[in-house]
């Protein structure tokens, strides 16, 4: 089904009503899914590659990540096979003009690739606009900080960009109409994870094996969080471009995440509460352990598209 974009703006108050009641407050922890039957009988979707287009200047190929001896040119225009991000760089089918390359992968520099939306596949994508703004904190190179001390240092997404189940992008739409209704135009939701692929939460445990912070996927045994599902969010408020004080920073792996932390001064309380609350109306499930995290009901097969 082709890809849909949305840019978000306000609906009808009754679709809303609508949005909200059709949502289910479940209260587990998502990050922790456990195993169910839709899993058992449908396994994640088997393609793990999207379409992607060689940009202008064409592209250079190597035929291993970390070997720049072995290389490969292609022209721009070039369709490639887009697999998983690491280390600034896409995994891809090596095109038969290669013929220097003893494998059939290949690896390409993430910049040199544009990837419509349409590739995503069951996905809409979210883009930052008057009422939204798109701040993916996995692409960028300060992933779980705590105090300062930062556990990942380089992007785990190519791209600074959100793509969600087209219910859960409908209601993401309601959220931040709500928020701008109760505190004035100038206020913004910020998104700052969406639809995370399989091999990124793989590849989190890999980097960061703490079961108290990071679920441990498992493919066998159909675990997966609602964010590779993309039926998950995580998401703060800001306001003229500055993030409001939640007491504690988003991934931080202190006491301080939980929504109900103690110590928290009045304002931070209050920005909590504001956020919970119009995630709740229109529809979304929170999650007491962490202030930002909100998900959507049902259990779509997750996916392993690229970021």
């Amino acid at each position: 089904m082709k890809t849909k974009i949305f840019a978000l703006r306000a609906l009808h108050a009754v679709s809303f009503t609508a949005l909200a009641l059709a949502a289910c407050q479940a209260s587990e922890n998502d990050e922790a899914e456990s195993s169910d039957t839709t899993d058992v009988f449908n396994p994640i979707e088997r393609s793990s590659t999207i379409e992607g287009t060689v940009g202008a200047g064409g592209a250079e190929l190597r035929d291993m990540l970390f070997n720049p001896k072995a290389k490969c040119t292609v022209p721009a225009g070039t369709k490639l096979a887009i697999g998983k991000f690491q280390d600034g760089f896409y995994k891809t089918t090596r095109p038969a003009s290669c013929t220097a390359f003893g494998d059939e992968a290949a690896w390409v520099f993430a910049r040199s690739v544009s990837i419509p939306s349409s590739s995503y596949r069951g996905l809409v994508e979210v883009r930052t606009n008057t009422s939204l703004a798109v701040n993916m904190n996995y692409a960028g190179n300060k992933i779980f900080c705590t105090f300062g001390k930062c556990l990942i240092t380089s992007p785990l997404y190519a791209q600074n960009r959100c793509f969600l189940r087209d219910t859960v992008a409908r209601a993401l739409n309601t959220a931040a109409f709500f928020l701008q209704r109760d505190i004035g135009a100038s206020a913004k939701l910020r998104a700052l994870d969406c639809y995370r692929p399989a091999y990124v939460q793989e590849r989190m445990w890999a980097l960061v094996p703490n079961p108290t912070w990071v679920a441990r996927l498992d493919r066998r045994a159909g675990n997966y969080s609602k964010h590779n599902r993309g039926h998950a969010i995580d998401v703060s408020i800001e306001k003229g471009g500055t993030q409001l004080d939640f007491g504690s920073q988003f991934d931080e792996f202190t006491r301080r995440s939980a929504y109900g932390a103690e110590g928290l001064t009045d304002t931070q309380r209050a920005n909590r509460e504001l956020l919970r609350s119009v995630m709740e109306r229109a529809g979304f499930a929170p999650y007491d352990g962490e202030w930002w995290h909100f998900s959507w009901q049902g259990s779509p097969a997750p996916l392993d598209l690229p970021l």
